[in-house]
Formats: structure tokens, C-alpha cells, sequence
């Protein structure tokens, strides 16, 4: 539940002042860990195929831009 909430709070208002997240499933795999807010691009090596912010208690989520359409499902 935290997790919806950080994102709500981060979503920029429009012209008609609404905010609107998309709530997604993700498939992670292999996940390497990166701190928040890092502007990597791209895994580090072939073995890793997503990141997370924290491996006890992963708070922000990362699918590499090859993998949103295998890994990444709107509900």
C-alpha cells in the first residue's frame, strides 16, 4: 500500500489539476539493487534483468526499457 501512495504523491497534476498513476503487475526475475533515484539506464550485466531499491524491503521497482513489454502488465 505505501508503495501506491509514493507514487500518487510523485504524479504531476494536468491543466485540469488531476493526477493519474497506472497500476501494474510486474514480472521481476533477477533483480540487482541500485539506490533511488539513480538514472542508470541499463543493467549493469546480463545477469540481471530488473532492479529494486533494496533486497529486504524493496520500496521502488525498475524494468529495463528492453524487457516493459514482456515484463510489465497494466491492470
Amino acid at each position: 500500500m505505501k508503495s501506491f501512495l509514493c507514487s500518487a504523491m510523485l504524479a504531476n497534476a494536468d491543466e485540469n489539476d488531476e493526477a493519474h498513476i497506472v497500476l501494474c503487475r510486474l514480472l521481476m526475475g533477477r533483480p540487482e539493487v541500485i539506490p533511488a533515484g539513480s538514472s542508470k539506464l541499463h543493467p549493469s550485466s546480463g545477469n540481471y534483468d530488473s532492479a529494486i531499491d533494496n533486497k529486504q524491503n524493496p520500496q521502488w521497482y525498475v524494468v529495463w526499457g528492453k524487457d516493459m513489454n514482456t515484463r510489465i502488465l497494466p491492470k
